[in-house]
């Protein structure tokens, strides 16, 4: 089954979790595609943001997963934003996009990139370096 969530605007700073799916024991998040956009007043500068798996989630606000198909019943997984205390990432892997503040990405993930197996691990959408603006983001994933 097919589900989306949206981060809302979120202040991006170097390091700052932007939208963290997070994994069950019983299941895995299938990263699908992520689409990112500045929704502050973007200039034309870069922001680098990374998609990468954690293994441990931090303290962040829960956001609200909806399935992409009404019939379909509620996701397992769950997400967040606006961390305050980070996931702990892996130190290697990942995706690196540099991002134009005044273009919106739309990526979609060419592998299975899922998370490690565990009742905390997940992907999180993370601000490497850029302004302190607000961006918006959208996951699709599968579970």
């Amino acid at each position: 089954m097919q589900y989306s969530v949206t981060s809302g605007d979120v202040t991006g700073a170097a390091a700052k979790t932007l939208l963290a799916i997070i994994g069950t024991a019983a299941r895995r998040p299938r990263l699908i595609q992520v689409i990112i956009g500045c929704s502050g007043a973007p200039a034309d500068n870069v922001a680098k943001i990374r998609i990468q798996q954690f293994t441990a989630d931090g303290t962040g606000t829960g956001v609200t997963i909806e399935s992409v198909d009404g019939g379909d019943g509620a996701a397992l997984c769950t997400a967040k934003q606006g961390y305050s205390a980070e996931p702990t990432y892996r130190a290697t892997g990942g995706l690196v996009i540099p991002l134009n503040q005044r273009a919106t990405m739309v990526y979609n993930v060419p592998v299975a990139y899922m998370p490690p197996i565990g009742a905390a691990a997940g992907i999180g959408i993370q601000m490497v370096t850029g302004p302190a603006l607000a961006y918006n983001v959208t996951a699709i994933f599968e579970e």
